[in-house]
């Protein structure tokens, strides 16, 4: 079986509608609303009405009859079918159901006369009344009643008659939840001291609704007396001549106070260029414009590190030992040369040399008895190796074998021969010492570069070119060929650097550029692009930089902003653009009218707002 099907009046107002959607116990359904219905009138409406749907979980389908009503029912999120494309069978079936029930009730015996203090003609009266009273006689009369009520509703519950009232029941208490009179009634439904009593419950309705509304028309009138007693509702028509006066009156007053006019003026520009010779120096305090002079600031750092390197060079040794050894003459009284590589045999067989010629003194004869003379002698091995590293030993000369002199010169070392070697060692290469300078001077630069900075005034920048670099001192612990392993490296670095104003420089440019800038021009001093040119002089004992720079610099044509006001007051649009195109100084313009539909420039020249880019 399809869903229910609910029919809404022509003239059925949104709070009659959300309660029938509240009162039905169907989760699904549908809404069949006739063309032209009162709720069409705002989409407000049909947007409380899915508002009020989705609070109760309802699922309504809303039968509509024209497109425009599909439209704005879809748009609230609705789904909408049009009735042409709607079966509407089981709805006979239906009002076949509502007229049984008419007929069992016409059928069934009248109800036992009830003792009901407010009669039909009493209520009849009292909806004549204003609300506040009528609320406050049901609020008395339903606490008086209150047993007799509820044997009221036992009766009355099952009557066909209650069935049929039970669809139709809020369409007379149609009030506004949020009005005065609506929340009086809530106050009576649900009352603070949370003692309920429900205005609805079927003792109450069989006691002031048992009458039979004749029709729709007779139900109308009573809303209508109750809503609004004596008097007809003229607040739309009021308020609609009321909001269109206002958007008349607000037209009026734009048209004639609004309008405006702005205009944007890109004039013309072209490069100027200029070269410039000027001098920095240290005693000046301030810019000399006549001399082509600014001021500089000196500052240095000094800084020393020292840092451990290893040797890399390796070294094959060829060393021979060496030492000294006492040559004795017991020969004659005659002194006695040895030339040069004369050799000295030790007692174990290790030959040595003597490096040049020696004069061995001669012997002295005392009682016919020789005494021997004596000469130390340095000697070195004949070959190199560690084998004659010997300890202190005697030593005969081999080239006087087989001679008296054999036995009479002869030789003698207290200490022990050293030196000699054939191993590898590591030395220092003149690499070594080149490499470990770099190093540590490109450290240290580092270094004066942070410290150098740390030292510049926010309001300064470094001259180009106007920094010198010292290397003072390098103290290396070896030098080249250096038999060592490590060697360690010292230097010292003093840094100075000349500073500058930008904004002395820039003042200094300015004043030249100013003195060749014809009249009708102006600078542009946000163009000004600044070279430095090579080579830059600099005296550091005086303290004076002389240096040139190119400067280019783009100069705007002058727009006369009053005078192009008073020419274009009161032109029309066209007229203001073919003004502007033919004006020599101008680039490019636009023109923006405001409101949208003006397209004449305003005659008071305060509404003309011309801007210069």
């Amino acid at each position: 079986m399809g869903k229910k099907n609910i029919f809404i009046e022509a003239d059925e107002e949104i709070v009659s509608i959300i309660d029938k959607i509240i009162d039905n116990p169907e989760d699904q359904f549908n809404l069949v609303i006739p063309r032209g219905a009162q709720v069409w009138q705002s989409s407000i409406n049909i947007k409380l009405l899915k508002r009020e749907a989705d609070l109760m979980k309802k699922d309504i389908t809303l039968i509509v009859s024209d497109d425009l009503g599909k439209e704005i029912a879809e748009s609230v999120g609705f789904n909408v079918v049009k009735d042409r494309d709607f079966s509407f069978e089981f709805v006979e079936e239906e009002e076949q159901e509502e007229e049984q029930e008419e007929e069992q009730e016409e059928e069934s015996p009248p109800l036992a006369p009830l003792d009901i203090p407010l009669t039909n003609a009493s209520f009849s009266n009292k909806l004549d009344e204003n609300k506040d009273n009528m609320i406050d006689i049901l609020a008395e009369e339903m606490a008086n009643d209150k047993k007799e009520n509820k044997l009221v509703a036992a009766k009355i519950s099952k009557s066909a008659s209650f069935k049929k009232f039970k669809k139709r029941e809020k369409n007379i208490f149609n009030l506004d939840r949020f009005s005065p009179e609506g929340k009086k009634m809530m106050d009576i439904v649900n009352p603070k001291n949370k003692v309920k009593v429900n205005l609805f419950s079927s003792g109450v309705k069989n006691k002031f609704f048992s009458r039979k509304r004749k029709d729709k028309e007779e139900l109308k009138i009573e809303e209508e007396r109750i809503y609004h007693p004596g008097r007809p509702n003229r607040f739309p028509k009021l308020f609609g001549l009321f909001v269109g006066a206002a958007v008349i009156i607000a037209g009026i007053i734009g048209y004639l106070l609004l309008p405006s006019v702005e205009i944007t003026i890109f004039p013309k520009t072209e490069i100027e260029s200029l070269n410039l010779s000027l001098i920095g120096s240290k005693d000046i305090g301030a810019v000399d414009s006549q001399l082509n002079k600014i001021p500089l600031k000196e500052i240095s750092v000094r800084k020393t590190k020292s840092q451990e390197f290893l040797a890399t060079g390796e070294k094959q040794l060829n060393e021979r030992a060496r030492g000294i050894i006492t040559v004795y003459n017991e020969y004659s009284s005659e002194p006695q040369t040895l030339v040069a590589t004369t050799r000295f045999e030790s007692s174990n067989g290790k030959v040595f040399r003597i490096p040049k010629s020696v004069i061995i003194p001669a012997a002295s004869i005392n009682e016919g008895k020789i005494i021997a003379s004596s000469l130390n002698v340095e000697v070195i091995a004949d070959q190199p190796g560690e084998e004659y590293n010997i300890g202190p030993s005697n030593f005969i000369i081999p080239g006087f074998k087989g001679s008296p002199k054999f036995a009479a010169f002869y030789g003698s070392s207290k200490e022990a021969m050293t030196g000699g070697s054939t191993k590898k060692v590591k030395v220092v290469l003149k690499n070594d010492l080149e490499q470990a300078k770099n190093i540590l001077t490109d450290e240290l630069k580092d270094e004066i570069n942070a410290s150098l900075k740390d030292q510049i005034p926010e309001d300064y920048k470094m001259l180009e070119g106007g920094v010198k670099e010292d290397l003072t001192d390098v103290f290396p612990t070896a030098k080249e060929n250096d038999q060592v392993d490590k060697f360690t490296l010292e230097i010292e670095i003093v840094v100075q650097a000349l500073l500058y104003k930008d904004e002395d420089l820039s003042a200094l440019v300015n004043s030249n550029f100013a003195a060749v800038v014809p009249k009708d021009k102006r600078p542009l001093t946000e163009t000004q692009k600044i070279e430095w040119q090579e080579p830059i002089e600099i005296d550091w004992q005086k303290g004076e930089a002389a240096f040139k720079l190119k400067v280019q610099e783009n100069l705007a044509f002058q727009i006369d902003v009053e005078k192009i006001k008073t020419d274009l007051a009161g032109q029309k649009e066209v007229d203001v653009r073919k003004y502007l195109s033919n004006q020599l100084e101008i680039e490019k313009a636009s023109v923006s009218f405001w409101p949208f539909w003006v397209k004449k420039v305003p005659s008071q020249l305060k509404k003309i707002k011309v801007i210069v880019e």
